[in-house]
């Protein structure tokens, strides 16, 4: 499955087997990310297990990781001190029927100290416990905000 259209503006990197797209869910997590997968078939995927990606795949995930990691130090966040500081948490799903539940890996930074950045305060109401459900929800941006986030975060993205 392609990733729509409306996405294509928060591109960060195309690897061989997956996308890189900045999220439109930048609060209360700056530099959220997902890695769309790529299909070299049809619906392959579609409904496709963790265990089954190849191992190629697993390999440039763990690229994606550093590349984005990288990347999140340079707006500021405490990649060094991981574990103490800041966690890149990710969460691989293929739950969505809007977009056919196509797998994705979502990546997001969590950090202990707030870090700000282009006018926004990124702090992690929930650290120590889920992600999923920070007090006020998850929040999207304006379009133009995305694609400032954007464009800073690719600049560091080999």
């Amino acid at each position: 499955m392609e990733i729509s259209g409306r996405y294509l503006a928060y591109i960060l990197k195309e690897y061989e087997r997956w996308t890189l797209v900045l999220s439109e869910k930048q609060v209360p997590y700056l530099g959220r990310c997902y890695a769309w997968w790529k299909d070299t078939t049809p619906g392959e995927g579609e409904n496709m297990p963790f265990g089954n990606l190849p191992d190629d795949a697993l390999i440039e995930l763990r690229k994606i990781s550093n590349d984005l990691s990288g990347a999140l130090w340079a707006l500021g966040y405490q990649t060094m001190l991981y574990g103490k500081e800041f966690l890149l948490n990710t969460a691989y799903l293929a739950n969505e029927p809007a977009h056919n539940h196509h797998m994705h890996v979502h990546f997001i930074p969590r950090t202990r100290v707030p870090v700000k950045r282009f006018g926004l305060t990124a702090h992690d109401p929930n650290w120590g416990s889920n992600y999923s459900n920070p007090p006020g929800g998850q929040q999207e941006l304006p379009h133009h905000k995305l694609l400032q986030i954007r464009e800073e975060l690719a600049r560091y993205i080999e």
